[in-house]
C-alpha cells in the first residue's frame, strides 16, 4: 500500500512539473505587411521555421479575440482568447525596403498576455530566404519562445488518474457508473437513456442546460473537489499577477523584468514626412577689422538682437516606413526676423539707440540616411543673412551688410529616446555678395567665405510635437583689395563678421 501512494505521488509530482514547464506548441501567424511577392516568400519561410510548431489557423484566432473583446479588455481578453483557441504565442509583422535591403521584421506576443518581446529582423528575397536567414529566423523565433510559457492546465482533470490497485476497502460505495461524455466541440448535453429508472441522472456540474434536468444533491467529496477544480487556476493567475512571473510553487523574489528580460509592448509608427515649427531666437553680432589704423574705425561688439524664427521641412520619400525619422530626399527652409531690436549708437554729433532689423532665409535639398540610431543628414543649399541700421547718423561708419551665399554641410542626429535627438553639425559658405561692406562708400571689394557651426537638441512632446533647440554660430570673413574709402584711409585689409544665435521653436511631425 506504501509503495502505491508513492508511485501515485511521483507520478503527479512528474506531471506538475511537465505542465509547468510547458513551452508554446501552439502558433499562429496573424497578419505580414509589404509587396504581395514578399509577403509570399516570408509566409513561406516562417512556415518553414514553425515545421517543429502547431500552426493555429488564423480565422480561429480572429474569432477568439473577437468574443474575448465583447466581456474583457487588455491582458484579461488576450487570456480568454488563448485559451479559447488553443494559441501559445501570436506572429505579426511586415516586409520593407531598407537601403538595398528587403527587410522582414517579426514581432512575437505572448497570447496569455499580449506583451511583445524584442522585434526580429531578417533579410528577405521575392525569390525566398538564403539559408544564412532561414537559419537566424528559426534561431531568433526560438529564443523569443524560450519566454513565453505554455497553457497550463491547473485543474483536478489534468492530472493523471492512477490506479491504487487492490480491493476496495469494506463498506466502500461502488462508484456510479459513468454517463456517455460528451465531445470539447458538442454544445449540447449527452443524450438520456430511454430505460426509465427510478434515480434521478446525474448531471454535469458544468453543464449550462440546467432546465432540462435537476442537479442531484452534491456528496462531501464532490463538492470539495469542484471547490479546489475551481480554486486552483485562480491562485495559479493571482500569483503569476501579483508576482510578475510565471512561479506556480512559490512566490517570486526577483524583479519580473529582471527575470523575463521583457520590454515594453511596442507598437509600429508610420514614419514622419513633414516636420513644421516655429518660435523665436536671440543673438549676439560683432562685426571687427584688422587695419593699420583700428583706433580710427567704429567699433561694433556684442550687439544684441531677438526676434521670430519659422521652419518646415518635407521628406516625402522615406527610406524605412515604419518607426524610422525623416530620412531620404528632403527639402528645407527657414526664415528668421529680428523684432524690438536696437543698438546704442555714440558720435561726435549724436547719442541714441536705433532700431536693427536682422533678417534672413535659408533652403536646401537633403539626403538624410538612417545609420541605427544615427541619422545623417548631408544638404546644399542657399542663404541669405542681413543686417540693417534704420536711419544712422551719416557720420557713422558701419555699414549695412547682406550676405548671399551658396552652401554645403553636413548634420548628425543621435537618438537618445523615442523621438528625442541630439545633434551636431557644419556648413561652408561660398559667399557671392556683402551688400555695403564691398561699396566704394565703406571698404570696397574683396572676397569673402564663411562657416557655421549648430548643435541642436530635439524633445518629445504628446501628439507628435516636439521642442527644438539650435545653436549656431556663424563668421563670415572678407579680405579687402582696395578701393574703399575707409580701407584706403585707414589701411584696412580684413574683416571678420561673427554672429551667434538660439533659436527655441515648438513644431510638429507627421
Amino acid at each position: 500500500m506504501l509503495t502505491t501512494r508513492l508511485a501515485l505521488a511521483a507520478t503527479t509530482l512528474l506531471a506538475a512539473v511537465s505542465t509547468a514547464e510547458a513551452k508554446p506548441r501552439r502558433v499562429v501567424i496573424t497578419d505580414i505587411d509589404g509587396p504581395r511577392a514578399l509577403v509570399d516568400a516570408s509566409n513561406a519561410a516562417l512556415r518553414e521555421a514553425l515545421a517543429d510548431y502547431d500552426l493555429v489557423a488564423k480565422k480561429k484566432w480572429k474569432e477568439a479575440q473577437s468574443a474575448a473583446s465583447r466581456t474583457s479588455a487588455g491582458p484579461a481578453s488576450w487570456a480568454k482568447a488563448a485559451r479559447a483557441s488553443g494559441v501559445d504565442a501570436v506572429i505579426e509583422g511586415w516586409v520593407q525596403e531598407e537601403g538595398r535591403h528587403k527587410m522582414l521584421t517579426i514581432i512575437v506576443r505572448d497570447a496569455q498576455s499580449g506583451v511583445q518581446l524584442d522585434q526580429l529582423s531578417v533579410k528577405v528575397k521575392e525569390s525566398g530566404m538564403s539559408a544564412s536567414a532561414a537559419r537566424e529566423l528559426q534561431q531568433g523565433l526560438e529564443d523569443r519562445f524560450q519566454w513565453i510559457e505554455g497553457q497550463i492546465d491547473t485543474g483536478a482533470d489534468a492530472l493523471p488518474k492512477v490506479g491504487l490497485g487492490g480491493k476496495p476497502a469494506a463498506g466502500a460505495k461502488k462508484p456510479p457508473k459513468e454517463t456517455e461524455t460528451a465531445t470539447d466541440d458538442d454544445d449540447e448535453p449527452a443524450p438520456r437513456s430511454k430505460k426509465k429508472s427510478k434515480k434521478k441522472p446525474a448531471v454535469d456540474p458544468d453543464d449550462d442546460n440546467t432546465d432540462e434536468v435537476a442537479a442531484p444533491k452534491e456528496t462531501k467529496d464532490a463538492k470539495e473537489a469542484k471547490e479546489a477544480k475551481e480554486a486552483a487556476p485562480k491562485d495559479v493567475a493571482v500569483a503569476a499577477r501579483k508576482e510578475g512571473c510565471y512561479d506556480i510553487f512559490g512566490d517570486c523574489s526577483k524583479d519580473p523584468d529582471e527575470v523575463l528580460g521583457l520590454k515594453k509592448p511596442h507598437v509600429p509608427r508610420p514614419t514622419p514626412r513633414f516636420r513644421f515649427g516655429g518660435g523665436g531666437f536671440v543673438s549676439s553680432r560683432s562685426l571687427s577689422f584688422d587695419a593699420d589704423n583700428i583706433e580710427n574705425i567704429s567699433q561694433f561688439q556684442g550687439v544684441a538682437g531677438k526676434g521670430l524664427s519659422l521652419s518646415g521641412e518635407v521628406y516625402p520619400w522615406p527610406l524605412s516606413k515604419q518607426d524610422g525619422q525623416l530620412s531620404g530626399l528632403g527639402f528645407s527652409m527657414s526664415v528668421y526676423k529680428s523684432v524690438g531690436s536696437i543698438v546704442g549708437i555714440d558720435t561726435d554729433d549724436t547719442t541714441g539707440d536705433y532700431t536693427t532689423n536682422q533678417n534672413g532665409f535659408m533652403g536646401a535639398i537633403h539626403w538624410r540616411q538612417p545609420l541605427g540610431i544615427v541619422h545623417i543628414d548631408t544638404e546644399v543649399g542657399y542663404s541669405q543673412n542681413n543686417f540693417v541700421i534704420e536711419d544712422p547718423p551719416e557720420n557713422y561708419e558701419v555699414p549695412d551688410t547682406a550676405y548671399t551665399a551658396v552652401h554645403a554641410g553636413v548634420h548628425v542626429d543621435l537618438s537618445i529616446g523615442q523621438r528625442a535627438t541630439i545633434g551636431f553639425g557644419g556648413r561652408y559658405h561660398y559667399v557671392t555678395g556683402t551688400g555695403d561692406l564691398s561699396s566704394t562708400q565703406f571698404y570696397g571689394p574683396g572676397e569673402a567665405s564663411g562657416f557655421s557651426l549648430d548643435t541642436s537638441f530635439v524633445i518629445p512632446l504628446p501628439k507628435d510635437m516636439y521642442v527644438r533647440g539650435v545653436l549656431d554660430y556663424t563668421r563670415f570673413t572678407t579680405s579687402f583689395s582696395g578701393g574703399g574709402f575707409i580701407t584706403d584711409d585707414e589701411g584696412v585689409r580684413e574683416g571678420v563678421d561673427a554672429n551667434v544665435a538660439l533659436h527655441v521653436n515648438v513644431g510638429i511631425q507627421f
